[in-house]
């Protein structure tokens, strides 16, 4: 019976070449046999290297490597892995068969594992919609991971021409149809807006005013009757509701943090904003101040989808509570993986 993995070690070792495009597919992590993931990190290495690859220069490697030498129980064993290795009969036009078994068998021992961790953090009492949410994207992670990450221009432009044709049937559309229109008519002569299934990042150094910008993004895209959900990862809803009302009314922020100090214009002008934005406050506009870490805002996020929320503004990414990081990766990289995975949502 043919083994895909040794098969696949096999084409590394008798065709080093193929290794730069064996590598696009194949991670470590992919093997079932620790012996055998511990042999093609060994090809991979001294590939990176420009050294020899063979049973011999793998041997040497492994046997220098205490963490990879720990694998095997003795050299014997190292030794009888190889010669299994370099035995095997293997032809380099089956590499993309070997590659896609070894890619299959990962997916479905992945799915598993996670489906069993799953289980047993709802058994421990975790929250159910988390931990399904959770387990969703680490499938879906999964599924990117070990796909190749791009496609033919020819089918991409194809599929945009028929977009492009659903489109022209579908007749004349406003602009206010392809973007959530841009708040401030003096920038709206630079951008239209935010367009509709896009992501957009504002960035800018502390106390620049980016909350306060949110705020008014939200607020006019719920005057306009465009259902908001505004994360706030920063601030809880005291607070939010402070800015929004200074914002919608007009009256000075201080004035209605003290709110000794509003004077009888100052709360009509209030009360006047509360029954003027009553209807499209009360169905446009909703506002998630518990939402902290990286699970909890996709959780968020999916759950206003399914209620139909067209815009949705996080305030602000840096504030992302990320307790799961692994110690080897550093927060911009943590971040940088994070918007990745909102921009493929």
């Amino acid at each position: 019976m043919i083994n895909p993995e040794t098969s696949l070690l096999a084409l590394c070792i008798k065709y080093p070449d193929m290794v730069p495009v064996i590598r696009t597919s194949i991670a470590g992590k992919m093997f079932t046999s620790k012996k055998n993931a511990e042999v093609y990190k060994a090809c991979l290495k001294l590939k990176d290297n420009n050294k020899l690859v063979d049973s011999v220069t793998l041997s040497e490697y492994i046997k220098s490597d205490k963490k990879a030498n720990a694998v095997f129980d003795d050299e014997t064993v190292l030794y009888t892995c190889l010669s299994e290795i370099t035995t095997t009969e293997v032809k380099a036009s089956s590499y993309q068969d070997y590659t896609d078994i070894i890619v299959n068998n990962y997916r479905k021992q992945f799915a598993v594992s996670e489906t069993r961790k799953s289980a047993d953090k709802m058994k421990d009492g975790a929250d159910v919609t988390t931990v399904v949410e959770t387990l969703g994207e680490n499938l879906r992670e999964t599924e990117r991971l070990t796909s190749k990450p791009f496609n033919s221009f020819l089918d991409i432009a194809r599929e945009e021409t028929n977009q492009i044709e659903l489109r022209a049937e579908r007749g004349p559309v406003g602009l206010d149809e392809l973007f959530v229109p841009m708040a401030f008519d003096s920038l709206g002569r630079f951008i239209k807006g935010f367009r509709y299934g896009s992501l957009s990042l504002l960035g800018a150094r502390p106390a620049m005013g980016k909350t306060t910008f949110a705020v008014a993004l939200a607020a006019d895209a719920a005057r306009r009757g465009i259902k908001t959900l505004f994360i706030s990862i920063e601030m809880d809803r005291s607070e939010i509701a402070q800015k929004m009302l200074s914002h919608t009314s007009g009256i000075h922020f201080n004035k209605i943090l003290e709110g000794f100090s509003l004077e009888q214009s100052d709360w009509d002008g209030l009360l006047g904003t509360m029954g003027k934005h009553h209807d499209g406050w009360d169905t446009n506009l909703a506002i998630d101040d518990e939402s902290s870490t990286p699970s909890e805002v996709l959780r968020s996020i999916n759950w206003g989808i399914n209620e139909g929320y067209k815009y949705i503004i996080i305030d602000h990414l840096h504030e992302l509570v990320f307790d799961d990081r692994r110690s080897h990766i550093s927060l911009t990289e943590a971040m940088g993986d994070y918007v990745k995975r909102l921009r493929n949502m």
